[in-house]
Parts: C-alpha cells; structure tokens; sequence
C-alpha cells in the first residue's frame, strides 16, 4: 500500500507541475510545446528540424514507472547499475532515457554516457539474439530520420566522434533498408532536395546513391532509379545528362556520373522515349554544325542501340536516327566536318562507315547516293566535304559488288566537265582500289591539254591541285602537273611559266608555309620543300619585300622563346642575308629585323632563354651585343635604360657592357 501510496503522490506532483505551467503559458498566450519540440528549439540543428520529420518520432516506449524511477533519482548510473538492467532486461529506450541521453539534443555523440548505452545495446543483443536491439531503433524515435542523420553528419567531422558517427551512419542506412524507406524519404532525410550542379561530387550524394543499390537489391520488385527523384527536385533530365558528361571527365565523379548516365538511359527505355524525341529533347538537332561536338551526343549516342534491345519491334541506329532528323546530306555532311577536328575524328569515322553499310545494304548505287549527297553534275567541288563521301562510298560499291575501277570511272568523263571530273579522280587516288586508274585517266588528261597548249596555269586549276592543301607537294597529281610545266616550257621557251607561281597565288602566304613544315618532315618530299623555299625566297628577293615584313609572314613575330628552334628562323636570316647582298644600300642587321617585332624588354628575354641552349648561345651572345651597340648608338642614358629595365633579370649584365662601351669610347675620345 505504501509504494502505491507513494506512485500515486509522485504522479499528482507530475500532474500538479504539468498543469500549472500550462496554465502559466496560456495567461501568457503561449501554447505549451511538446516535449521534443521544447528540446529542440534550443539546439543549432533545431533551427532546420521543422521539415516534416517530427512525423517519424514516435517517442521513447518507456514506462511511466520507469520515467518517474528517472525523475527522482540521480543521472548518474554506475556500470554495477547498467549491469543491473541488463540482467533485468532492461529496455535500451528505459536506459537512454534514466541516462537522460533524451535531455542531450544535438550534442548526444559528445557525451561519455552515450557510449555507455552503446555498449548496452549491443550487450542487450548479445543477451537476447532472437531479437535483435538496434541503437538506430531508439535514436530514430527520440530525433526522427532526418535530424539524426545530421547529428550524426556533423558528429562525422570531429575526430573524437568520427568513429561512432560512421558506425551509426552505417547502421542507419541498413535500418532505413530494413524499415523498407525509398530512396525519395532518403534523399528527403539526408537533406538533399536543394540540388546543385556539382551535387554528384557530394559525398552525401554518393551515400544516397549507394542506398538506393542497396535498397533495389532488398526489394527488387521495387526496384528504384535515382532519376525520378532528382527530376522532382528541380533539375530536369537534360541538366542531369549534361552534369553527367561534365562529372565523366573528373576521376573523383566518373563512377558515379556513369552510373546515373545508365539510369537515365534506363529511364527513358522504360518511359518508350524514341531515339528522335530523345535527340529532340536533348536539344541536338538545333545545332547541327557543332553536333558531335556537344557532350550530349556521346550520352545519346549510347541510347539507339540501347532502344534497339529494349524494343527490337522498333530497331534503330545512330545514322539512322541522324538520317531521319537531318537527311542524308546533311547527315554525312556533319561527319565530314567532325572527321576535320582530332577530337571528333575517330567517332565520325566510325559513324561514317555506318552510314555507307546503310546505303549499301538498302541498295544504294554510286548514282543514288549522288543524288542524296545532292552532287550535281555541272558543279564545282571545291571545298565540298561530301565529295570524299561519295567517292568513298564509290571506293565500298566497288570492293562489295566485285567491280574494277576502269568499269566505273571512265564512265564518269561523259558527265562531268574537265575540272568536276578531276576533282573526282582527285579524291578517288586516295583510294587504292581505284588509284591506278584515277592517274591513268589523269594521265591522258594532261597529254590531252600539252597537245592544246594549255597554259601550265591553267591545267593547276583545271587538275583542282588548287584545293588539295597542305599535301600538296606530296601528291602524285602534282609531280605529274610539275613535268606538265617543264615540257610545257620546252614547246614555249618564249612563253616560260613558272611552276611556283600558282602555287605562290593559291596558297599564299600562311598555307603555304604549313605545305613547307610538312613536306620537309618526309623523305621523299623534302628535295620538292627546299626548292620551294627557294623559289620563294626568289621571288621575295625580286619584289624586293623587307625582312621585317618576311619575318611576320613566317609568324615568327609570335614565337617568342622558341624562335630560334623554329625552322622558319633559319629560312628568314638566310634570306636577311640575301637580301643584304642585293641591297646593300638598305642593308638590314639581325638585331633591326628582331627589333622590329619586338620591344627591348621581350628581345632581353628571349636572348637570356636561347643562352641556355648550346645550339644557341653563341648566336644570343652575338645579338646580346648587337642590341648594346644599337643603345649606344641611340645615345640612351644609362639612369633611362637602369629605370626601364629594373625589372628585367638579364638587364644586368647587359648593363654592364653598355657602361663599359661607354667607357671605352670615353677613354678613346679623350
């Protein structure tokens, strides 16, 4: 009777307290909190806690003897004590709370007696294995999902709490599995609806992601995409695939970001998105020109195919898709375009192929194929990519059908003009199924003109050897047009042209120089570059050009350091040298032609650099004192030129040339 006496008196001082503060608060106007909102409203993480997840607190399970047992005794509880309850099977919410761990808010991981329940609970599972106890179990009642995954997030960052929070965080995740939470309440728990653009660099991204594996592979009927759930936080699919080609590129995010590349995917199939509404919705047939150079088309690139398997009903390819959008010259036309970029070389490429197997295999002949690439017959080819794509796919009729060239080609002479004609067999020698046969047709061609007397210059454009590049002096058409010019001369010796001079008019100056760098990289055609250095040195010489002039148009204005490794250097100081010996009367000194492109200030620089090199030392040295003659010359004042190089590492030294020649020009004049 006693104890029931004393239950009974503690519950009416509970009940009376209670009572009073309620009515305290409501004279104030105030509303009496809940308990866990009281608590929570005086943390820093109480701050972002109204959210919605007061909803899975569902309180501690503990007696109200219990509770009172906590009222009125000590927080302090010995080990002996916990050992106690343990015998007496305790519950670990019982324990949380006669620990008062309820009373510790956000700062529950700091406290020495969390670790102690800790301990109890896995104690109390190891004493009770059918049915296992689960930390999370309580602390999610006492928090709620999402405010203990952020005690737990900053606990992670404290190295003294490290440790724990990662166990917990663990053990988090695989009571979410178990509870049977999706992946969305996840992402809402862990706080993540505000989606950046780097979100995939966020490890707390990469958690959620992992959970979400984890939650497919418990319950596979649910099977779960992340996709749907970052689309229903503000970020569309398009922005998703284009942060995930930006994620591919950086080793941190590749895994990741191709993993959700292959839902995105995934969620398209399953939506029965088509590969034309998927090139749509990507915004990739708006930009035709710069097509496989978006980092979305390597993502949509993957989805026909993968359309294909899902739905092989309605099978479809990446040049196929394209040919439907875009047509087929404009299709091919993309490629040849993209096969002139390093970057999109090998894709095109292989897209090209496709493109030709297409047309093959749906019975294309070369004149079909013609009229798709809208050739016309009485048009000029040049600069026209789709050329190559035609004879290509002439090249590919040929070897499939088992044909011979001279079939084919010399059919073409009929309807095609002299220069469309050899524009066609221009391209067609590239090709060795049908080389042989474009040179000798070519062959007869320019017999053809000798014996019409064509002016050499003529037969340059007519042969189209004025579109063919910087291969120009590696091209069997060429040497062929070059023996053209000499009998050409031999039948006129009062009509002489000059082989160099068409090549001087169309590829002047700048391709030119580029059809140099490569000639001379080959064997077989360097002989032909050193005389085209030659001729155009020549030619300079007559029209009397300046060096100055000559050493911008060989862009060495912009070599900086590298200047005096550069091939062009050595081309320019020999015809600095030339050209001195025909003028003499405006001769011209290597330190005037540098001078003339470059200030005194970089001219230091780039000596002081082309000391350093053996090959050039000697060479810089020379011109270093070239460069302190020209200052004597200009009379400059040592305090000017001390103020205007201060800067300058290598003034130094020269400095001390320039005082030295004056001082011997001193001492000579006196």
């Amino acid at each position: 009777m006693r104890l029931h006496g004393v239950v009974g008196f503690a519950l009416l001082i509970v009940v009376s307290i209670t009572h009073t503060v309620a009515a305290s608060l409501l004279r104030n106007g105030l509303h009496p909190a809940s308990e866990t909102e009281g608590r929570f409203l005086t943390t820093s993480v109480a701050n972002t806690r109204l959210n919605g997840d007061d909803a899975e607190r569902a309180g501690l399970s503990v007696p109200v003897v219990e509770k009172i047992k906590t009222f009125f005794s000590s927080s302090k509880v010995t080990p002996a004590q916990l050992g106690n309850r343990l015998k007496e099977g305790k519950s670990a919410d019982t324990v949380f709370t006669r620990l008062r761990l309820n009373k510790a808010d956000d700062m529950l991981l700091y406290y020495g007696d969390f670790v102690d329940w800790l301990k109890y609970v896995d104690d109390l599972s190891a004493k009770n294995p059918g049915k296992k106890m689960s930390a999370i179990s309580t602390l999610t009642k006492q928090y709620g999902d999402g405010d203990l995954y952020s005690i737990i997030q900053a606990a992670m960052n404290v190295p003294r709490t490290k440790s724990i929070a990662t166990r917990l965080q663990t053990e988090q995740i695989q009571h979410w599995v178990t509870a049977g939470k999706t992946p969305d309440d996840v992402f809402h728990f862990m706080k993540l609806e505000k989606v950046e653009r780097n979100f995939l660099s966020d490890p707390a991204f990469t958690v959620w992601a992992k959970y979400v594996d984890d939650f497919n592979a418990k319950y596979p009927e649910k099977s779960a995409s992340m996709v749907p759930v970052l689309t229903k936080y503000h970020i569309n699919e398009v922005t998703l695939f284009e942060i995930v080609q930006a994620a591919k590129s950086m080793k941190g995010t590749k895994a990741i970001a191709t993993k959700l590349e292959d839902q995105l995917v995934k969620f398209w199939l399953n939506r029965r998105k088509s590969p034309d509404d998927a090139l749509e919705d990507l915004g990739l047939s708006y930009a035709l020109d710069s097509l496989l150079d978006n980092p979305l088309f390597n993502s949509w690139a993957k989805y026909p195919n993968a359309y294909s398997t899902k739905h092989p009903e309605e099978k479809a390819t990446v040049i196929e898709t394209l040919t439907r959008k875009f047509s087929d010259d404009k299709g091919a036309r993309v490629l040849a375009v993209a096969k002139t970029s390093v970057e999109t070389r090998n894709l095109a490429t292989k897209l090209e192929s496709a493109q030709m197997e297409m047309w093959q295999k749906s019975g294309k002949s070369v004149d079909d194929v013609m009229l798709l690439l809208k050739l016309r017959p009485n048009a000029d080819f040049t600069n026209n990519l789709l050329l190559r794509t035609w004879v290509s796919y002439m090249n590919m009729y040929i070897k499939e059908n088992h044909l011979r060239a001279p079939e084919m080609l010399p059919k073409l002479e009929t309807r095609f003009d002299q220069r469309t004609m050899n524009q066609i067999l221009l391209a067609a020698t590239q090709f060795s199924s049908m080389k042989s046969t474009a040179l000798a047709i070519q062959t007869e061609k320019i017999k053809g003109y000798l014996a019409s007397n064509q002016s050499p210059e003529k037969v340059f454009k007519l042969l189209a050897l004025d579109n063919v590049g910087k291969n120009l002096l590696g091209d069997h058409v060429f040497q062929m047009w070059r023996k053209y010019v000499n009998d050409f001369n031999k039948r006129n010796p009062r009509q002489r042209e000059s082989w160099f001079t068409p090549m001087r008019m169309t590829y002047n100056p700048a391709p030119l120089d580029q059809m140099i760098s490569v000639a001379m990289e080959s064997p077989s055609t360097v002989n032909i570059a050193k005389l085209v250095v030659k001729e155009r040195s020549k030619y300079w010489l007559d029209r009397k050009k300046a060096p100055w002039q000559i050493f911008r148009d060989l862009e060495l204005n912009g070599a900086g350091e590298k200047i005096f490794a550069s091939p062009n250097f050595k081309i320019w100081a020999n015809y600095l040298n030339k050209s001195n010996q025909r003028y003499r009367k405006e001769k011209t000194t290597m330190i005037d032609g540098l001078r003339a492109s470059y200030n005194d200030i970089s001219l230091m620089g780039i000596l002081a650099a082309a000391k350093k090199e053996p090959k050039t030392k000697k060479l810089a040295t020379d011109l270093e004192n070239a460069l302190v003659n020209k200052w004597v010359a200009e009379k400059e004042p040592l305090a000017v030129l001390q103020k205007r190089f201060d800067h300058v590492p290598s003034s130094g030294e020269l400095l001390k040339r320039y005082v030295a020649k004056l001082d011997a020009l001193a001492a000579k004049g006196a």
